[in-house]
């Protein structure tokens, strides 16, 4: 994380010191202000869902990467923590530089924050807290669907 360091978070969740909050709190608006600069590159309807909680304590479902053409594809489910019923599908290519000791597959792991940061001109990395793991990757595109439950298919 660049700006949203682990040891912060922590003191923020176990220290009653205010210093450390405001300190998140400048550290994850400089984060958002370099998001609002690449906003172009990622999908409005991603976006307009992601500014809403920027998906904390969303539930990881699964969590795949694949080879397909010389390139690699990842692919995300989350559960919405504020409706169970609805599931957030990101599906990022080109994907580079994936570091994590997650298991791939079904995950269940409840997202705490995140970093989406440009890399270069033309690609765009995102860096995932989840309690047992961070999950980092780099990526050209990124594709967003946001599913109700009830439409899906069983």
């Amino acid at each position: 994380m660049k700006y949203l360091k682990p040891e912060l978070y922590e003191k923020v969740c176990y220290s009653e010191n205010s210093e450390y909050y405001d300190k998140w709190n400048e550290m994850y608006q400089t984060s958002l202000t370099e998001l609002e600069k690449i906003s172009s590159r990622l999908p409005k309807l991603f976006l307009k869902e992601f500014n809403k909680y920027h998906f904390h304590d969303n539930t990881m479902l699964s969590l795949s990467i694949q080879r397909v053409n010389y390139h690699y594809v990842l692919k995300m489910e989350l559960l919405d923590s504020h409706d169970k019923k609805i599931i957030h599908n990101l599906v990022f290519t080109d994907v580079r530089n994936f570091k994590s000791n997650m298991d791939l597959g079904v995950s269940w792991e409840d997202w705490i924050y995140c970093e989406i940061l440009p890399v270069d001109e033309k690609r765009t990395s995102l860096e995932v807290e989840f309690p047992d793991d961070t999950v980092y990757f780099e990526f050209s595109r990124m594709h967003y669907k946001k599913t109700k439950l009830s439409d899906a298919k069983e």
